[in-house]
């Protein structure tokens, strides 16, 4: 049962703070997008690689976490479970880029074309 975005079981609101944790990792990961590896050192590259390998799997108990809590999106949206829901959400984003749409959101994906032998 999800109790709304104003409020949680102790009173307050998690929102703003999982808000701001996801904004500071979306932001952090494009200022790495935006360098070229080529020019890291030797040891920032395997600092690098060894980090990310760890967040990946923190990533990923956080992401079972929820997905184990989301119940609620099942019932708010009518799919079957919470990672169904989230399948249909994202599905065919690994081979394309999702751009920004005309009101600001990012729900438009721009595939890269393909070519058909012959």
């Amino acid at each position: 049962m999800s109790l709304g975005r104003g409020i949680d079981h102790w009173g307050t609101n998690p929102g703003d703070m999982v808000d701001a944790a996801l904004t500071a990792i979306e932001s952090a990961l494009q200022d790495l997008l935006a360098t070229d590896p080529t020019y890291w050192r030797t040891g920032q590259k395997k600092n690098f690689l060894e980090r990310l390998e760890k967040l990946q799997a923190q990533q990923a108990a956080l992401k079972l976490r929820v997905l184990a809590t989301a119940s609620d999106i099942a019932e708010e949206t009518g799919a079957n479970d919470a990672s169904g829901w989230l399948r249909t959400r994202t599905a065919g984003r690994q081979g394309g880029r999702t751009v920004p749409d005309q009101a600001g959101g990012w729900g438009r994906e721009v595939r890269p074309r393909r070519r058909w032998p012959g």
